[in-house]
């Protein structure tokens, strides 16, 4: 907030405060020959690894031990309140989206899952909500609802762009997953309605994604390629390659980045198609 504020100097202080904070957190309680935190808990992993704690030439072994202890409970999580609102998009964003939707639709307990297949339809603030005493035991409570978020911001790719606040500019990146033939989304922004839907065809690989981005915003459209460099882009059926609409703000082709298709786009309805060659 310091540096946003152009107060440099203050900010320049915070960043030295942080950085020795990190390093005496690390001492006390990182234990750099095994890759595990003090406690061995999945949540003694996600917080460091979310937070930026962990020594960026650790954070994949430190991935690796968080997967492991996953693992060791059968796809289920341990954590709590603390823990479980960084697991899901902390795992997409370090590559893991994979393990993240094993989570996502594991059914018996503890898990998202195990609610549904109780009859759950608002969050239990407990994993165990159906079997725990009242003390602490809402049956509508979002503690455990930041896969929401995650539904979202990854699996129908709708999220905000820091330097452009407010939706004025954002970006759709959805994530498919394995098994998963569709997803959509739709969030009322306060320039209006973003939407992003996307469906494949899992035999043929084509994958379709539409998207509407509401007047006077911009937005940044990445497409899945269907993991082949040779695949052909199109939008409104006609090849991406070159496409540019009237005025300049419609779809362009930008570049390709993470195994996608990545443009630039001004207000308007989008329908993507890949086929895979």
């Amino acid at each position: 907030m310091a540096r946003a504020i152009g107060r440099d100097t203050e900010a320049d202080e915070y960043e030295e405060l942080a950085r020795r904070i990190r390093d005496a957190y690390n001492a006390a309680y990182f234990d750099e020959a095994t890759y595990l935190y003090e406690g061995r808990t999945q949540t003694a992993h996600i917080i460091p690894l979310a937070f930026g704690i962990v020594p960026d030439e650790h954070r994949e072994a430190v991935l690796t031990r968080l997967i492991e202890n996953i693992e060791q409970h059968d796809g289920h999580l341990t954590t709590g309140f603390l823990g479980t609102g960084y697991v899901l998009p902390l795992l997409t964003a370090m590559g893991r989206h994979d393990v993240a939707w094993r989570l996502v639709t594991e059914r018996s307990y503890p898990s998202w899952g195990y609610m549904i297949e109780r009859g759950a339809t608002t969050m239990w603030e407990l994993w165990n909500g159906d079997t725990a005493g009242p003390h602490m035991n809402s049956h509508n409570h979002f503690a455990l609802g930041s896969i929401g978020q995650w539904f979202y911001e990854a699996l129908a790719g709708i999220g905000i762009d820091d330097d452009h606040p407010g939706f004025k500019r954002f970006t759709i990146r959805p994530r498919p997953a394995e098994g998963l033939e569709w997803a959509r989304a739709e969030y009322r922004s306060v320039h209006g309605l973003v939407r992003s839907g996307w469906r494949r065809e899992i035999r043929s690989g084509r994958f379709m994604l539409d998207v509407t981005v509401p007047p006077n915003t911009s937005a940044e459209i990445w497409i899945p390629m269907t993991g082949r460099e040779d695949s052909v882009v199109r939008e409104g059926g006609v090849p991406l390659a070159g496409q540019r609409r009237a005025g300049g703000v419609g779809a362009r082709s930008m570049r390709t980045a993470e195994g996608c298709a990545v443009v630039a786009v001004g207000a308007g309805q989008y329908s993507f198609e890949v086929d895979a060659r």
